[in-house]
């Protein structure tokens, strides 16, 4: 232990990098954790979307249009509980560019009461990363 101080005192700027990034990631679990279970990887979002999922795409129309997943519904997102399909208690899947918007809509969501909501994790840079489909426009896919 002593000589861990010596040479923290020795190389503070080494120690300080080790500390801001053990920190970095455990802010990063710790933000995933808080996710839980309101946010699914792209693989089992495929699952849930053969099974009837609706998908609700959160981002601004031209982003939706430059590419979105299949069967996607461009819409705001304070316009998602008023969604029909988002009323008949069925699955939802809410996307976003990385994840961060959607996954924060879908615990507020959780906490009032909706269980069937969830985040696509890693939004679509997750999917496109997994060479999943993509629509450009309204049907031509990239």
């Amino acid at each position: 232990m002593g000589r861990l101080i010596e040479f923290a005192t020795a190389h503070p700027w080494l120690s300080l990098g080790v500390v801001g990034t053990l920190l970095a990631a455990l802010f990063n679990e710790v933000r995933l954790r808080a996710l839980g279970v309101s946010a699914l990887a792209p693989d089992v979002a495929v699952q849930a979307i053969n099974k009837g999922a609706a998908i609700f795409d959160l981002r601004e129309p031209q982003a939706f249009g430059q590419g979105h997943i299949p069967n996607a519904r461009n819409i705001r997102a304070v316009d998602v509980p008023a969604a029909p399909k988002f009323k008949s208690g069925k699955t939802v899947l809410l996307v976003c560019d990385n994840g961060s918007a959607s996954g924060r809509l879908a615990q507020e969501l959780r906490k009032k009461g909706s269980e069937q909501v969830f985040c696509l994790k890693g939004g679509l840079a997750a999917w496109q990363r997994d060479n999943l489909p993509v629509i450009v426009g309204r049907g031509r896919r990239k």
